[in-house]
């Protein structure tokens, strides 16, 4: 079996992972992906705020390689080779007691290149308008954040399958 999750898209060729991920199963290996799948609109806000703050200090906004939709990665299975391609959407709440808390959290995924991109001085700005928009999402148990994604079993086929 090999499993991707959430990181398909740091892949510079995600084709030639694909085929790679093909070429180390035997016959009748799984692969296991999943990518982001929406956001959760409460946050939108947190986007919105982001894009501001590269229309004034002109930092990137690429986060590495391309986010594909579910469909094209549905493609990119068949045109490598797998076939009884599986999906499903998968649904999680994350809830953070306190508002570091979630901060830290922006820096253990793929969402730190953009922060790591903001010049320093901004940075500090930036958390401090992010800390602010944070008091009007907080619930009485804490600050919740939404993901989906979702997720593709694909298998290689069988040598009498080919």
């Amino acid at each position: 079996n090999v499993f991707c999750g959430y990181a398909i898209f740091f892949f510079p060729n995600i084709k030639r992972a694909f085929s790679e991920f093909y070429r180390v199963l035997l016959p009748g290996g799984r692969l296991g992906v999943s990518v982001p799948y929406g956001g959760d609109e409460r946050w939108q806000w947190y986007g919105e705020l982001l894009d501001a703050y590269h229309k004034q200090y002109h930092f990137s906004l690429d986060q590495g390689g391309p986010f594909l939709a579910s469909t094209e990665v549905i493609s990119l299975l068949s045109q490598t080779g797998f076939n009884s391609i599986e999906t499903c959407i998968q649904e999680f709440e994350f809830v953070y007691e306190n508002a570091e808390d979630w901060w830290q959290s922006r820096w253990t995924e793929a969402g730190r290149f953009l922060l790591e991109r903001i010049p320093s001085d901004a940075l500090e700005h930036f958390k401090f308008d992010v800390f602010k928009r944070l008091e009007g999402l907080k619930q009485q148990d804490g600050w919740h954040y939404r993901r989906k994604a979702c997720c593709f079993l694909a298998t290689r086929p069988m040598l009498d399958q080919i």
